[in-house]
């Protein structure tokens, strides 16, 4: 089965990321006629075992990463009909992509994703983002996945987007407004990944954000979701809405509120050194 070719035009070359002035737009690939493929994956890797930024190190051109993350992209998204998932092209090229730690990449994703693509090929192109920003710590793709927010309708890709954010440091600072929207969205799916994509965010407003859910929610995974939070980045301000959910009569509420309420009460103890 062949995936659909990935089509750019001169015209998003001219346009302006928020990591700075695009490259060149992708140009007509057909991933499953190229010999070429592996050798590309090979390159790269190899190259980031040595470096953040090969490109400029080893002088692999620009056009080779272009063609290795639109290969990328196109594996990411094939749908085939295997009984395991691990035989499919798909998982190989999103366990692939889980170890990308190139950082020039992300401007050739923005352009991508700012020219127009299909729901998969979004979705792809987030996960690439936020898995580079989990191997390089690299808040910049936070603040990256988060200009994507407003121009995201369909739920599931706003997930994976979401799961993005999750994974990246969150630096001082960061507009956070676009996430805290999503807070309060109708679509659970969207509104509880939204409540983990704040779990790196040191923003005092995070916490108040994340208690105001507390005070007006009924749903109890909203509650989880917001306990585990909390656990992570939450202050003793938090204890009293931490405390209602002891009184929950679901377990899971009671126990995420249990356990946010001890690390937290761990974190304010005074230091004995």
């Amino acid at each position: 089965m062949q995936s659909r070719s990935l089509i750019r035009s001169e015209e998003h070359t001219k346009s302006v990321s928020p990591l700075g002035e695009r490259r060149l737009s992708f140009k007509r690939f057909h991933p499953f006629k190229s010999k070429v493929r592996r050798a590309y994956a090979r390159e790269i890797r190899a190259d980031h075992r040595d470096s953040q930024t090969p490109i400029a190190r080893s002088g692999c051109s620009l056009e080779k990463m272009q063609t290795y993350l639109q290969d990328l992209i196109s594996r990411m998204t094939v749908r085939e009909k295997v009984m395991n998932s691990e035989e499919s092209v798909s998982w190989h090229a999103y366990r692939e992509a889980e170890s990308l730690r190139e950082l020039s990449a992300i401007q050739e994703l923005d352009t991508f994703l700012r020219g127009g693509s299909s729901k998969a090929e979004r979705s792809a192109a987030y996960f690439m983002i936020g898995a580079i920003g989990k191997n390089l710590e690299e808040s910049r793709c936070a603040s990256t996945l988060i200009s994507y927010i407003p121009s995201e309708t369909d739920k599931q890709v706003l997930a994976t987007l979401l799961d993005g954010i999750a994974k990246v440091p969150i630096a001082i600072g960061t507009d956070l407004e676009p996430v805290y929207e999503l807070l309060h969205e109708t679509r659970w799916l969207v509104r509880h990944r939204a409540i983990q994509a704040l779990r790196t965010s040191t923003a005092p407003e995070t916490e108040d954000r994340l208690l105001a859910v507390l005070v007006k929610s009924t749903d109890p995974y909203d509650r989880v979701y917001c306990h585990s939070v909390l656990n992570r980045i939450g202050t003793l301000k938090s204890i009293p809405a931490l405390e209602a959910g002891l009184e929950s009569s679901k377990r899971d509420v009671k126990l995420s509120a249990k356990a946010a309420i001890q690390e937290i009460l761990l974190r304010s103890a005074p230091s004995t050194s």
